[in-house]
């Protein structure tokens, strides 16, 4: 059930064409803070390739029953930035990211700039990595309701 909360990020698997974006902050999935419970809003967003070309991403800003998202590609420009190109209205943005410290029970944080939903601090633990090296949106929503339901793992192919 909760898994087709987020079927609509399916649209990115045949999108992108992927250079990989920087391993540091592709293929995991970052949040703003762990929700705790299917209702609780939060924002996600996870990058990986998926071929020759841009990575292909999604941000997500909601709770995983409702919410707002974008299917974005990235296309690295230099060290801690990118180019966002948001697929729907073509609208490109700079992306730009730097470690942080991360908070207790974090392996891993990120401020960013040029988020689409104006976000500007995701963390991360090292076990939410995506299995794989494709941006597998099935995958990712599969990752986010481990993730509510208190699992800390995503689930492995």
């Amino acid at each position: 059930m909760v898994r087709h909360a987020l079927v609509v990020c399916a649209l990115v698997t045949p999108l992108g064409c992927g250079v990989p974006p920087d391993p540091a902050i592709a293929g995991r999935v970052w949040v703003t803070r762990t929700p705790r419970g299917p209702k609780d809003p939060f924002a996600a967003f996870a990058l990986g390739s998926v071929g020759k070309g841009p990575a292909a991403g999604v941000f997500h800003h909601g709770s995983l029953y409702a919410g707002a998202y974008r299917a974005v590609t990235f296309r690295p420009t230099g060290r801690g930035r990118g180019e966002l190109r948001e697929l729907q209205t073509g609208r490109t943005r700079t992306f730009t990211y730097r470690a942080c410290r991360p908070d207790r029970g974090y392996d891993r944080c990120i401020e960013v700039g040029g988020d689409p939903f104006g976000q500007t601090r995701y963390q991360s633990k090292d076990r939410w990595r995506i299995p794989g090296r494709r941006a597998d949106p099935a995958v990712l929503a599969e990752a986010l309701a481990a993730l509510v339901a208190g699992r800390d793992s995503p689930p492995r192919p």
